[in-house]
């Protein structure tokens, strides 16, 4: 009796077939993705030089698609990612905190007054309180007179346990991208101590969004 050819074509199913599905099935999901409207980053944008001669300086990961979009416009970008290759899967929030806060300040002699606008992403819901003025004085030693900062600061209770990257769609919209799911309570930072906190900046604008958060534009103060 010939066997059934159809269960001949059939693949036999091998211990290392059965083994590839399960480390599939362990591998580590992609990052959520939300498409949001960013009337901040478009106010921001509006502030600066369109002639070629603007220094931006970039805050977070160094994404391909927010080097191209700012390079249309900046004749400098320097990415600083302060909390060291978008927290991605780190155990701690701020895992290189202190390594980026000594390259802000190596640049201060080689770049003083350079920059136009600055990329904070949200930084200001990650760092700790005490030193959120060391960064800020960096900042500012670094800014031209009336550059602006961009800045969003969650107005939910709970956060992503590290910061989350934002990739540039265009002028008035950013992707969010949640690379971790574990969640940690949000600062309570209402527009008051924001205030406060940026000192030696003006904030122009506040915007609050459907999704959870208020972007901040502020100004670099003439006044030194």
């Amino acid at each position: 009796m010939r066997d059934n050819p159809l269960e001949m074509r059939l693949p036999w199913r091998t211990r290392r077939q059965e083994t590839a599905v399960l480390d599939v099935a362990h591998e580590p999901p992609p990052p959520q993705a939300e498409t949001q409207p960013s009337p901040g980053l478009e106010a921001a944008l509006a502030g600066v030089p369109s002639d070629g001669s603007c220094g931006v300086l970039d805050l977070g990961p160094a994404v391909a698609g927010n080097l191209d979009f700012v390079s249309t416009f900046a004749s400098r970008v320097q990415i600083v990612d302060l909390f060291g290759a978008g927290s991605a899967n780190a155990a701690a929030p701020a895992p290189d905190l202190e390594h980026g806060m000594q390259v802000l300040r190596e640049l201060v002699p080689l770049a003083s007054e350079t920059f136009h606008l600055i990329l904070a992403w949200d930084l200001l819901a990650y760092l700790p309180s005490h030193r959120i003025g060391d960064l800020i004085a960096a900042l500012a030693e670094l800014c031209r007179p009336e550059a602006r900062l961009h800045a969003i600061v969650p107005t939910t209770e709970l956060i992503p346990a590290v910061p989350s990257r934002y990739r540039i769609v265009d002028a008035e919209s950013l992707v969010y991208e949640q690379a971790a799911t574990d969640l940690r309570a949000a600062p309570e930072l209402p527009p008051n101590a924001v205030d406060r906190l940026l000192e030696g900046f003006e904030i122009e604008h506040s915007f609050v969004l459907r999704h959870g958060v208020r972007e901040y534009v502020a100004t670099r103060n003439v006044e030194r």
